[in-house]
């Protein structure tokens, strides 16, 4: 087990430094009005392939500004395709296959002034995360119930997401790993000290 996690940590630390570098672009570029969704995915996913090891994304890389954003597993295509600019959100779920790991990671970005709702919700969402790291729990604690730790925030607010909050990763596996994809969601799989989940 302890291999597999230090391969996996060296597959995420080659896989933050294109996602570093993606929004070191983004910064650059999105006040020129010359990056679209779809433009943002293909190169996101160019800087991947650039990595040591790289076999390709792990999923389709989702790409999103304003309220496309909000939609789960949203897929730019050429008719729902929009440039992005410095006045609204910008969300971007995208990972890597390598031959030492699998990554799968979503950051939400803005380069204006967000809303006062915007930083509330991020705000909130943050919270539940910083809450997640934080939480210690027994073996085999139900995902349920540590999903409702990511949420609290929100649920102070009035305010929920439709969609799980984490899940299982594997090593070159598939990025939702099979015994825990669902691991923090509603489902009832229980989780154990060797599962690898991210949120």
């Amino acid at each position: 087990m302890r291999r597999a996690a230090q391969l996996l940590r060296t597959c995420h630390i080659r896989d933050a430094v294109a996602v570093i570098e993606y929004l070191v672009w983004l910064e650059k570029n999105i006040p020129t009005n010359t990056v679209s969704e779809l433009s943002g995915a293909q190169y996101v996913d160019g800087l991947r392939a650039k990595q040591e090891h790289s076999k390709g994304p792990s999923f389709e890389t989702i790409s999103a500004g304003g309220l496309n954003a909000a939609l789960a597993h949203y897929s730019a295509t050429n008719d729902t395709n929009r440039q992005l600019t410095v006045n609204e959100m910008y969300l971007v779920d995208s990972g890597g296959q390598y031959l030492d790991g699998t990554t799968d990671i979503t950051r939400t970005v803005h380069w204006g002034k967000p809303t006062a709702f915007e930083k509330e919700t991020y705000t909130r969402v943050l919270m539940g995360n910083i809450e997640l790291s934080r939480l210690v729990f027994p073996p085999q604690t139900s995902g349920r119930l540590v999903e409702a730790f990511a949420r609290e925030a929100l649920w102070k607010a009035g305010l929920n997401y439709g969609h799980g909050t984490g899940h299982g990763i594997g090593n070159f596996f598939a990025v939702h790993e099979w015994l825990t994809k669902k691991v923090i969601s509603v489902q009832q799989y229980r989780i154990d000290q060797r599962n690898v989940l991210i949120n």
